[in-house]
């Protein structure tokens, strides 16, 4: 009878098991490593298919504010803007999106509040724009603009508003509004 390990049957065995185990840890690191950004690509995908089933203010405003601003980021990639996504999850200083074209910089800021956005919030972008050195901004609220807020984008230059209407037909694949 035999009392040693399967290992011990076969010598080629031995030489390898160390290989093998090398091999393994490797692929351990490699998927640490790779998890989280397949994972985040992954959604990211997912949440761009249902955009584009998707054309409606209320299915919008059943999404999270970072699926909001992925879905945002997808519809001006569509548009043929090259867009890096700023956020990530915590503070942005009001920087969600960086939008380029032929040679232009743009910002977005990405509201999903059930409120409308008020001047406040414009200002912030208008400051981030001016920090990212960016030559325009975009505001995209999904519940609208104040009163005071569409006052003072008319009043600045550069500054688009986008209502959550206006983002529904974006996402459409129709043109933004030059200003």
């Amino acid at each position: 009878m035999f009392a040693g390990t399967f290992l011990d049957l076969i010598p080629e065995f031995q030489e390898a098991a160390p290989l093998v185990a090398a091999s393994c840890l490797s692929c351990a690191v490699i998927y640490a490593i790779a998890q989280k950004p397949v994972r985040a690509w992954l959604r990211r995908r997912r949440i761009r298919r249902w955009a584009n089933g998707q054309q409606d203010i209320n299915a919008l405003r059943q999404k999270t504010w970072q699926e909001f601003e992925i879905i945002c980021g997808d519809a001006f990639h569509r548009q043929g803007y090259a867009v890096e996504e700023t956020g990530g999850g915590g503070a942005d200083d009001g920087a969600d999106l960086i939008l380029r074209k032929a040679g232009k910089k743009i910002l977005v800021s990405c509201k999903h509040y059930k409120g409308r956005i008020g001047a406040p919030f414009v200002r912030e972008a208008v400051g981030a724009a001016a920090f990212h050195h960016a030559r325009a901004v975009y505001v995209v609220a999904l519940s609208g603009f104040t009163k005071p807020a569409i006052n003072y984008a008319a009043k600045t230059k550069n500054v688009r508003l986008i209502d959550g209407q206006e983002i529904v037909e974006i996402i459409k694949n129709r043109k933004v509004k030059q200003k």
